[in-house]
């Protein structure tokens, strides 16, 4: 039987913050709705998160977003980084799951792995680590699980990609892969339970 590969995403599913938080705090204070600031802020961290080199205040001239004051866009993702924090739970039990081999998939900065490892103290309990920044490709884009899969040397009926975004689990599913959104950690366990019994 060959190995099933556990694809898992970083940002909500292995790292949490307090984004939901801190958004709502920023729209009361600048008078606009959250709806638009996460519009806003999401396609600026999507170029980061392709390793566009472009700062908030060229981002906001070139999108024409006058309403919003790039100092607000640099504090909220300061706040939004110092409110990183590990979901230990669920890395503690990948590091004892059998039968699987872990690896992540994230849309990302380039310095992930020093954020993950120094900044937060998480084990190394995966093989590889594919990030956005460094291919080119933003999920849920499907060359980017086209790409894990050629890194990984896996079958898309082998995988199963855990996001905890539906859209990222759409782009998976669409190239042959199984998706599980995480939300919890005990409907997460009881989903891939289900989803190896399955392979």
């Amino acid at each position: 039987m060959s190995k099933v590969h556990l694809i898992l995403d970083v940002g909500g599913v292995l790292v949490l913050n307090k984004w939901n938080e801190i958004l709502s705090k920023l729209a009361l204070r600048i008078k606009q709705p959250e709806y638009a600031l996460q519009s806003v802020i999401q396609e600026y961290f999507n170029y980061l998160m392709l390793d566009e080199n472009i700062g908030p205040d060229l981002f906001l001239a070139q999108k024409q977003i006058n309403w919003f004051p790039p100092k607000d866009l640099i504090e909220f993702q300061a706040r939004v980084e110092k409110s990183e924090y590990l979901n230990w739970e669920l890395i503690d039990y990948l590091q004892h799951l059998r039968g699987c081999e872990c690896s992540l998939l994230t849309n990302s900065y380039k310095d992930v792995k020093s954020v993950l490892h120094q900044k937060l103290g998480m084990p190394k309990f995966y093989r590889h680590l594919i990030n956005s920044s460094e291919c080119g490709i933003l999920k849920p884009d499907p060359l980017i699980y086209l790409y894990a899969l050629a890194i990984l040397d896996a079958e898309p009926g082998k995988c199963i990609f855990v996001d905890d975004t539906e859209e990222n689990i759409e782009g998976a599913v669409k190239i042959g892969m199984q998706g599980i959104i995480y939300d919890d950690l005990d409907i997460f366990k009881k989903r891939l339970s289900e989803s190896l019994q399955g392979m």
